[in-house]
This record gives C-alpha cells, sequence and structure tokens, in this order.
C-alpha cells in the first residue's frame, strides 16, 4: 500500500475449524464471529520498514473491525494491551465514539501528538508504536475528546512530554488564536489546549504534549512559537482592531515587531 511504503500478498490459505451448528441457548452472533475468527483464512505477508509494517497491520485490522464489528472482543477491562517494551499493537475501547464524523481528524491529532500510529471503528481505538508511545495516546485519547470537558493534567512540572504557560483572560476566547494555535499544534506534531487549570485573575493554563516536547532541543522553540501567537492576539486586541478577518493588521505588526 502506498501510503505506509510497504507492499502486501497472500500466501497459503489455512484450514479453519468446521463451522458448528448452533444450538437454542447460543448467541448467534457470538457464533458467527467464532466461524469468523477460527474458520478457513489466509495468510498475509508485509514487508517494509518495521514501524510502517505495523501502520499497514493497524489498517487491516481496522478494515476487519469496520466489516465485522465485534471481530475484536471487548475486554472486562476495556483495553487490550501488549507488554512489549518495542513495537506492538493495544486497542482500547471507548464509552463513545472516537472520531465525531466520519473523518479521522482525531486520530490525525492523536497520532501528531502521542507518536504512535492510529486507527478506529465507532468506540475501538487502535493505538501501534513503542510501549511509551502506545501508553501516550492511551493517555492523551480523553483530551482529543475534549469537547465536553476540560481536561486535567495531573503532575504537569514532572513531565517530559508537556510544557505550559499561562495566557490572559483577555484573549482565551479569541477565536483567530483558537485557529492558529490548531494550525500549530498540527505543523509542529504536538497536542495544545487549555486544561482545568485557572488562576485567580482568570487566566488558564495553556498545555502543548507531545512527542515533540521529548525531542532535545525542541521545547524552547515549541514554546516560543506558541508564546508569539498568544503575544499577537494580545497586541491586536489591544490596538482595538476588530476586524479579525484582515490579514493586513497581521503583516503589518510583523513588519514592526509587534
Amino acid at each position: 500500500m502506498e501510503d505506509t511504503g510497504c507492499f502486501a500478498f497472500f500466501l497459503k490459505e489455512m484450514k479453519g475449524e468446521s463451522k458448528r451448528e448452533a444450538t437454542e441457548v447460543d448467541d448467534l452472533l457470538e457464533l458467527m464471529f467464532e466461524h469468523v475468527r477460527h474458520g478457513n483464512s489466509q495468510e498475509l505477508a508485509i514487508f517494509g520498514p518495521l514501524r510502517n509494517q505495523y501502520s499497514l497491520e493497524l489498517k487491516i485490522m481496522a478494515l476487519i473491525e469496520e466489516k465485522y464489528q465485534g471481530y475484536y472482543p471487548q475486554t472486562s477491562t476495556n483495553e487490550e494491551l501488549e507488554s512489549s517494551e518495542g513495537m506492538g499493537i493495544d486497542k482500547v475501547w471507548l464509552d463513545l465514539d472516537f472520531e465525531p464524523n466520519a473523518t479521522r481528524t482525531n486520530a490525525e491529532i492523536l497520532s501528531a501528538g502521542a507518536g504512535c500510529f492510529v486507527e478506529s471503528v465507532g468506540k475501538l481505538v487502535f493505538l501501534a508504536g513503542t510501549k511509551a508511545e502506545r501508553q501516550r495516546g492511551k493517555e492523551y485519547i480523553p483530551w482529543v475528546k475534549r469537547k465536553h470537558q476540560t481536561p486535567h493534567v495531573p503532575d504537569l512540572e514532572n513531565r517530559r512530554d508537556m510544557v505550559a504557560f499561562t495566557v490572559p483572560k483577555d484573549v482565551l476566547k479569541d477565536k483567530w488564536l483558537a485557529t492558529a494555535l490548531a494550525k500549530f499544534a498540527k505543523e509542529r506534531h504536538v497536542m495544545a489546549f487549555f486544561d482545568d487549570w485557572k488562576d485567580a485573575d482568570g487566566s488558564r493554563r495553556l498545555v502543548v504534549a507531545g512527542a515533540e516536547v521529548v525531542k532535545k532541543g525542541s521545547v524552547t522553540k515549541l514554546l516560543e512559537d506558541a508564546r508569539g501567537l498568544v503575544d499577537k492576539t494580545l497586541n491586536w486586541s489591544k490596538s482595538g482592531h476588530s476586524d479579525k478577518s484582515a490579514d493586513d493588521w497581521w503583516q503589518n505588526s510583523e513588519q514592526k515587531g509587534l
């Protein structure tokens, strides 16, 4: 598959278990899944760089789940985690669908921030990567789906994958800033959001999180760029400009060093 940098082809067919006849006490849907899981199958060989192989495998697993929803049985703990420190695949089941619509918006945000591969089908989220990447992905899931709940980030000061700074109350609801921060997060492969920390003067904490934060030498630049967006919004607000759709003021402010 071109988008994963791998190629795959089917090998030999494998004989599965014989189809069992249903009895009065059988769950017919589960019996169907049992036949699909343990019936005739075919081996698939995937060639390419290791990480790319996992990316393709994740896409195939998502395709299977999409065709046979429930193929991967939900566990009592709502998660199925591999213990390997290296590359592996985890499954996490949520209370609600991971994506709000047919797009892959949340998957792309989570993948960029956590540094792992992400696919989802309904309430089931697949995560592929090293153990640290998968753990980060699992932890970040609620922060991606933060539409109705403000994220809570405990012990942020002790986290290597997060940095934060306070943002004045005056610009917290600025639409341009929200759009600019979303673009910043996408381009820099991080997550940027306001958590539930709030100062007495109404200022909030902007959290920048992700695998990129851990990389040596990247924190200073990430903070500098994020602060720059907030400072521009403050300068714009102080200048009395109300037309936030115009770009001229921003271009002029760049030239003047605002």
